[in-house]
């Protein structure tokens, strides 16, 4: 027996640009909602004072 299925990848993959093309045809612009606000955008923080908030002991060998 063959078992045919389709992966996750190509479902979404599927939905995304058939979304695409009903937003093309209608004249809808499709914007996703951002999942977080990035705080630094607008401030920038220097590389150094943002690896001082990181707890990096882990990576020292022992």
């Amino acid at each position: 027996m063959i078992k045919m299925g389709w992966d996750e990848i190509e479902i979404e993959r599927l939905i995304k640009s058939n979304r695409n093309f009903l937003d093309k045809e209608i004249g809808r612009k499709y914007e996703l909602q951002a999942l977080f606000r990035n705080p630094t955008k607008e401030n920038p923080v220097e590389i150094s004072e943002f690896l001082s908030h990181l707890d990096l002991g882990f990576l020292d060998p022992v």
